[in-house]
């Protein structure tokens, strides 16, 4: 499903971004601690690939340590092939 990994990639970075401005943490100490990969989001930004499983730990990473009274960002969703039906 290669015309989700744009999206699935914008998602990780903004979750990311606003997880930085809401702790202080540096992006590498946020990777370290997500992943286990200090370049992991500035790979991201250069185009890298990720598995699905990477992605899924990571959200679950950013979901149980998110900060108490701090937003979440809205996530796009991707459905593919969707159609409305009108």
């Amino acid at each position: 499903m290669k015309a989700a990994t744009p999206i699935l990639r914008a998602n990780l970075l903004a979750l990311a971004e606003a997880f930085i401005s809401a702790t202080g943490r540096t992006e590498e100490a946020v990777a370290r601690a997500a992943h286990g990969d200090p370049p992991f989001f500035e790979r991201l930004r250069n185009g890298e690939g990720f598995t699905t499983r990477k992605h899924d730990d990571v959200l679950q990473y950013f979901a149980d340590n998110w900060p108490e009274g701090v937003e979440m960002p809205m996530l796009a969703n991707y459905i593919p092939n969707a159609r409305s039906k009108s």
